[in-house]
């Protein structure tokens, strides 16, 4: 009873409270949707018509190619897909810290303990970053449907090799439909890494946490590999439509176990985690 009395103040105040997790992926939505529709209806080769929903999804949640280190081709962040990532990583930043240092050690001990405590929030921290991706991928869904655009997991290769510069062995394989797991993956991977950068408080000041996270969306986009966990949150990294590329359930497997290292890591340390006096 205390646990759910405790994760429901956590709702309340980091969820319903928090204004800039409904506001943001409501303006991101709408920016990354005409970003997608200006550049769509610049590809000339390809008949408009045809573009649905999955293809305007897969520019806004695809990432990059994968990058080949030579002369003349400079690395480049991909924008879109590091800022949908990167946005809610800081969108949770605070609120935890706030929390714990609101509380103090003897209202800690009032309210069931702290591993009662800690769960909570990464319950919480768990359905903020699922609704923060909800509300994105929904607007974009209800955008396509103001403007008459197919409603269905369909894509069109041609047209997303043209919207991502692809060129040389960076071409896409053959595919039509978007299997469903594929939208889940990216947000699986985003928990795993809000639940690594809440676990990353307890051994390091909240801003340095923030910098972590940033560094392993750059490093990712820079090396496609299976050990960086970004590629897995970049469909357009799948070996599912590029040779080479890194398998989607392996991801599954990896964001989950993450996610489950990082809550456990981080129940052990917050036991003996001085509260009082903290930055």
């Amino acid at each position: 009873m205390k646990y759910i009395k405790m994760f429901w103040i956590d709702f309340k105040n980091g969820i319903l409270k928090n204004v800039l997790l409904f506001l943001c992926p409501m303006i991101l939505a709408v920016f990354t949707f005409w970003d997608a529709w200006n550049r769509i209806h610049g590809v000339k080769e390809i008949n408009l018509s045809l573009a649905a929903y999955g293809d305007y999804w897969f520019y806004v949640y695809g990432g990059m190619q994968k990058y080949v280190p030579g002369p003349g081709n400079t690395f480049q962040v991909p924008i879109i897909w590091m800022v949908i990532f990167i946005l809610p990583a800081f969108l949770l930043l605070n609120y935890p810290v706030k929390d714990m240092q609101h509380m103090g050690t003897q209202m800690m001990v009032r309210i069931g303990g702290r591993t009662r405590w800690w769960l909570s929030k990464c319950m919480w921290n768990v359905l903020a970053t699922v609704l923060y991706h909800v509300l994105l991928a929904g607007i974009l869904l209800g955008l396509c449907f103001v403007f008459n655009i197919p409603l269905s997991s369909r894509i069109h290769v041609e047209l997303l090799g043209m919207l991502f510069n692809l060129f040389g062995g960076n071409t896409l394989l053959p595919r039509e439909m978007i299997p469903t797991v594929i939208f889940l993956i990216p947000i699986l991977c985003s928990v795993a890494f809000n639940l690594l950068q809440m676990t990353l408080y307890l051994f390091i000041k909240p801003i340095f946490s923030f910098f972590v996270t940033a560094v392993l969306l750059v490093s990712s986009a820079y090396l496609l590999s299976p050990y960086m966990l970004g590629n897995y949150a970049m469909p357009l990294r799948y070996s599912w439509i590029f040779e080479g590329g890194v398998s989607f359930q392996v991801g599954i497997v990896a964001s989950v176990l993450l996610a489950v290292v990082a809550v456990i890591i981080g129940m052990i340390r917050f036991r003996k985690y001085e509260i009082l006096n903290r930055d």
